[in-house]
């Protein structure tokens, strides 16, 4: 009976549940026909003013590359079971982005793109306006001698400077072309693949071959600079090492001087052959107890025959010398 009484109460339960819903669902409908004008003009107009808005602007290429960091992997030969430190991770891959986003890293970029339009004008990725040229001859540099500072800045990796007249109009040059740091970076995204070891590197123009070159060259500059980063501190830590063994040896070179001068053991000459020296005695002090010991032997055998001639009365008391030696 209560079985019943309950299967009873849960279908009455589910049809007011779909009669309930139906009338939702009817209200619905009937309230958006009658505003169906409304909304149809809302997105007629929605989409005309997308279309006026974005007609006029120039089509953007992505170029997309990714660098491998070995922050999550390792071959490491583990004793024990050390998991992964998550905020020492993000750490590093926040130093990273932040290095390849650096002015030196994107300088060294900017240059090498100015280089490749200058030098190769009719290959060129971006090519100045009749306003553009007229504002770079007011600027009267030297197409030629810019090459020149351009190839020297960044085959010694360093960065033009605003305070040089020369460098000053350089970049200003830089500029119109778009190659400038801000102009790099607001087209230029750096980012960890989420839960990956990869890094993803973006760039986006209005020319396909400029977005991959920058890309490209990019992570070439980004490496680049990595690596004379690490050369530097390793000099410098040699540096500092040999130091830190120049004041060692000072010191040592003291005290051994101030034990010479209170007459103490030559450290030097104890430090040098122990051993050598110890065997060196061993094999004297042999040397001289056989020699004892064979002029031991001598000395008595000689004895005899002078006691025999001085005291004969003392001869049965000795022992007889040998055969060789009687006369």
């Amino acid at each position: 009976m209560t079985s019943r009484i309950f299967s009873v109460f849960i279908n009455y339960s589910i049809s007011y549940f779909v009669i309930i819903s139906n009338m939702d669902l009817i209200y619905l409908i009937k309230s958006l026909l009658r505003k169906k004008w409304v909304i149809i003009i809302s997105t007629v107009l929605a989409v005309l003013l997308a279309f006026v808005l974005t007609m006029n602007e120039k089509r953007l290429y992505r170029s997309v590359a990714q660098l491998a960091t070995g922050f999550t992997t390792t071959d490491k030969v583990k004793l024990t079971d050390e998991g992964f430190n998550i905020y020492e991770i993000d750490v590093k891959f926040n130093n990273v982005t932040e290095a390849f986003k650096s002015s030196k890293v994107l300088s060294m970029l900017s240059y090498s793109v100015m280089l490749h339009d200058l030098e190769n004008p009719t290959k060129a990725f971006r090519k100045l306006s009749a306003e553009e040229k007229e504002k770079e001859a007011k600027l009267g540099v030297n197409i030629a001698s810019v090459i020149a500072m351009l190839k020297d800045k960044y085959t010694s990796e360093k960065l033009l400077s605003s305070y040089n007249p020369d460098e000053r109009k350089v970049l200003e040059l830089i500029k119109l072309y778009k190659y400038d740091l801000e102009s790099i970076r607001k087209m230029l995204y750096v980012g960890r693949v989420q839960r990956t070891d990869y890094l993803d590197v973006e760039y986006n123009s209005s020319h396909p071959e400029l977005s991959a070159y920058m890309v490209n060259q990019g992570c070439a500059e980004f490496l680049r600079n990595n690596e004379s980063s690490r050369t530097q501190q390793n000099s410098q830590s040699i540096e500092t090492l040999a130091k830190l063994v120049d004041q060692k040896r000072e010191v040592l070179d003291a005290k051994i001087g101030m034990l010479r001068a209170k007459g103490g053991v030559d450290v030097s000459v104890e430090s040098t052959s122990k051993l050598t020296q110890v065997s060196t005695f061993e094999v004297k002090l042999a040397d001289e107890k056989t020699c004892s010991t064979l002029h031991s032997l001598v000395c008595r055998m000689l004895t005899v025959p002078l006691l025999k001639w001085t005291a004969p009365t003392l001869l049965p008391q000795l022992p007889q010398a040998p055969p060789a030696l009687t006369w």
